[in-house]
């Protein structure tokens, strides 16, 4: 019916459409009837020399086998590589496929395949340049890698460099050609970029066939080093002061980035020069465009499946960054993208920008527990020359000038799309007063609240954002992706225009921290500047007539009137954060009428008020509740704008402190002395979490009968507890309901250890044994 290529019957000649006849060992010929006596036969034989006796075409051929040993080309090991699965490809695969045996068969991509787009059962013939025919030769290549990108971060660690999250020095990317099974006959390449910082090393995995455990063994120590070392890590260690030999100086002087030649004195010249159009006359959307486009960026987000925090419902997002901070002296650069762009900080983020073709690595630095903004920082020094300078700040609004746009206004929606190039039409403001009101999804995850948007006269399919500017080129806007759960359970990005005072005024913060780590005499207070105080109140917008209804005396109806004749709206209180100090003195269905000495109608006026509160985070507050007016005192919180910064992995269950959005649906299990922080956030298929129920949406409240209220206390009840033994975990469910589960361990394929963001001025992410 068919041969494996390479296999022994097709290198003896074979051919489909043969009629076995007749099997001959040792001079004894046997005629074959049935598979029980051919799978006998070949079993009596492996790795002899038999004859079979075939009828092709009329003709009787005899020709002569040496049937191989099943074991041996059945994979009984295979390399895990940042989250992905390698092996070589076995007999039975090749049957199907139709394939030689042995060849680089990927599994499951995992992380680094994954982003470089190449799918599950394909081949890989080639990486970095090197053929790879069998598993060992990739190995081999792939360990190359490895210890390039290690010589690479310690060489840069000692040269002051930021060595996580892909500093320009020490990213790589290598090439790599593969097929697939249905396009056998097309070659595709594909993009690896080096991310070694998620995953643990990577790792064979080699099956014993007495005790049926698979034994890890390190990459780096099943394939020695070569030698001869790879001409560009030589390159690499001579630019870090590694090495001093000669060639090591040619190396140097060809890795180095040259000042801009003459030959390309005529690019810059372009890049400087304005564009022109075969149009007579330029039209207000075009001329916008370019006095903004320089300013744009795409943000690419991927995040790792170990560092999938927060509910984060996806791991690759995309969307437009505007740069606000781009100063090439001190090396700091910073982007304001929405959240549903960048929703967590335990992610790779790539910035391309309009302005020159390159890719820039970029560093989550500030994410806002509220309001939909994220800040990047990056280094303008990594953009080649040519580039540099055409990256600008954006012109943005200062001021109220955010609270001058009305209704009709004409702006200019600018915005990249996915292959980097500006898109743009002039539109109308529809209601400039609108509130996000995003509901709250069924996995607890972040959404923007207390916040007003944009509306335009016209729904746009700008699903990447952009900006919306006015005719002078100044931005007034972000276009804004907001994610909002749908009724099928999946989420919906909607896009609304986002004011970005906030995040101006946050980048300033930005800057101040990132100059003091870089050791510039500025005085920052690194605890309070990278904290946001916070109501901790959800507010809902009401007709003034409803507030009416609501028992509101019409003596504030009409001081509220009088604060915004157009908004003609009061705040209402829809919840509170659980344990916080306006979770003790708001009830839900207040109706909120003075916050401070401010009369407050929209969510800038509560935000002015808590601004205005000081360092005593004491906030008066006078509501109608019942009809009866009652004045306050609020405590408010200080909240972490760097996003979750600690994941533990343990029994194959991620763990990690209970993200603001939890505590959002008001309830947490403890009090506020005693807060019960320890959330299973997620858990992996086929681990002892998924084997005995320690699913998803739980906090952990107890292990073997002791209370742990902190990561801390988890890790240190944990840290005892021995392999292939089991634990007696107690768990309290988002409603409310205990539960207690016994789970036994398996440190072999489920260890526990930590992903931890680093203290150091690079900021990155390390992983950490337990």
């Amino acid at each position: 019916e068919d041969t494996v290529p390479g296999g022994p019957c097709e290198n003896a000649g074979v051919q489909v459409g043969d009629v076995l006849v007749a099997i001959t060992v040792n001079g004894t010929a046997a005629s074959v009837t049935n598979f029980v006596q051919l799978e006998r036969v070949l079993d009596d034989n492996v790795g002899k020399e038999i004859t079979i006796t075939l009828q092709r075409a009329g003709a009787s051929v005899d020709l002569a086998v040496t049937p191989d040993d099943l074991h041996e080309i059945t994979p009984s090991k295979f390399l895990e590589i940042n989250g992905g699965v390698v092996h070589a490809l076995s007999y039975q695969q090749a049957r199907n496929f139709q394939m030689r045996c042995g060849q680089v068969y990927v599994a499951e991509p995992g992380y680094v395949l994954g982003l470089a787009g190449v799918p599950k059962h394909c081949i890989v013939t080639e990486l970095d340049g090197v053929a790879t025919p069998d598993l060992s030769s990739f190995s081999a290549v792939y360990a190359g890698l490895v210890r390039r990108f290690l010589k690479r971060e310690n060489g840069a660690s000692k040269n002051g460099m930021d060595i996580s999250n892909g500093d320009s020095k020490t990213a790589q990317t290598v090439a790599l050609k593969y097929f697939t099974k249905d396009d056998r006959h097309r070659i595709k390449t594909a993009t690896l970029r080096t991310h070694f910082n998620w995953h643990t090393s990577p790792t064979f995995f080699h099956r014993n066939w007495r005790t049926g455990v698979w034994e890890k063994s390190d990459l780096l120590d099943a394939v020695a080093e070569e030698v001869d070392m790879d001409a560009d890590v030589v390159g690499e260690e001579n630019e870090m002061g590694a090495a001093t030999a000669s060639v090591n100086k040619k190396r140097k002087k060809a890795s180095e980035e040259p000042e801009v030649p003459a030959a390309n004195d005529d690019l810059a010249e372009v890049l400087r020069s304005p564009r022109t159009d075969d149009a007579p006359a330029t039209s207000l959307a075009e001329s916008v465009t370019r006095a903004v486009e320089n300013s744009l960026c795409v943000a690419k987000c991927d995040i790792a499946s170990v560092a999938l925090a927060d509910g984060v419902y996806s791991r690759s997002f995309e969307g437009n960054g505007l740069v606000l901070h781009h100063d090439i002296g001190e090396n700091i650069g910073i982007v304001v993208v929405d959240r549903n762009t960048v929703p967590v900080s335990s992610c790779d983020v790539l910035l391309t920008f309009a302005a020159y073709p390159c890719e820039v690595h970029a560093v989550v630095e500030f994410l806002h527990p509220t309001k939909n903004f994220a800040l990047l920082s990056y280094k303008p020094r990594a953009l080649p020359n040519t580039g540099r300078g055409r990256v600008t700040p954006a012109v943005t609004a200062t001021g109220d000038a955010r609270y001058e746009l009305r209704r009709g206004d004409q702006l200019i929606l600018v915005g990249l799309n996915s292959h980097c190039r500006p898109t743009s039409r002039q539109v109308g403001v529809a209601d400039a007063t609108s509130s996000a009101a995003v509901p709250s999804a069924d996995i607890p995850r972040f959404r923007a609240v207390n916040e007003e948007t944009i509306k335009l006269d016209i729904e746009l399919g700008f699903d990447t954002g952009g900006v919306l500017a006015d005719a002078n080129g100044t931005v007034r806007a972000l276009w804004a992706s907001y994610a909002t759960p749908a009724s099928d359970g999946e989420v919906d990005g909607v896009v609304r225009g986002m004011f970005i005072d906030d995040a101006i005024c946050a980048t300033g913060r930005v800057v101040r921290w990132l100059r003091h780590e870089h050791g510039r005499d500025e005085f920052c207070d690194s605890h309070s500047d990278k904290t946001v105080t916070t109501l901790d109140a959800e507010f809902e917008v009401t007709t003034l007539a409803k507030a009416a209804n609501l028992r509101v005396p019409q003596v504030w109806i009409d001081a509220l009137l009088r604060k915004d004749p157009e908004r003609r709206q009061a705040l209402v209180v829809a919840s509170t954060v659980a344990n916080t100090g306006a979770s003790k003195v708001l009830h839900d269905g207040d109706v909120v009428l003075k916050a401070g000495d401010v009369t407050c109608v929209t969510f800038g006026d509560v935000d002015r008020a808590v601004a205005g509160a000081g360092e005593t985070r004491l906030l008066p507050m006078t509501v109608c509740r019942g009809g009866e007016i009652i004045d306050l005192q609020i405590s408010l919180s200080a909240v972490s704008c760097l996003g979750t910064q600690r994941l533990t992995h343990w029994a194959g269950c991620l763990i990690q402190k209970a993200h603001r959005p939890v505590a959002e649906l008001g309830f947490t299990p403890g009090s506020c002395d005693a807060l019960n922080e320890v959330f299973i956030s997620r858990w992996f298929h086929g681990s002892p979490a998924h084997r005995y129920g320690l699913y998803a949406l739980h906090w952990i409240t107890e292990v073997n009968d002791v209370l742990v209220f902190t990561m801390d206390d988890f890790e240190n009840a944990v840290g005892g507890v021995e392999n292939n033994t089991f634990v007696r975990v107690k768990l309290v469910s988002l409603q409310g309901r205990p539960k207690v589960l016994t789970v036994k361990v398996d440190h072999h394929y489920w260890p526990t250890w930590e992903l931890r963001k680093s203290a150091n001025a690079g900021r990155g992410w390390e992983r950490v044994m337990l």
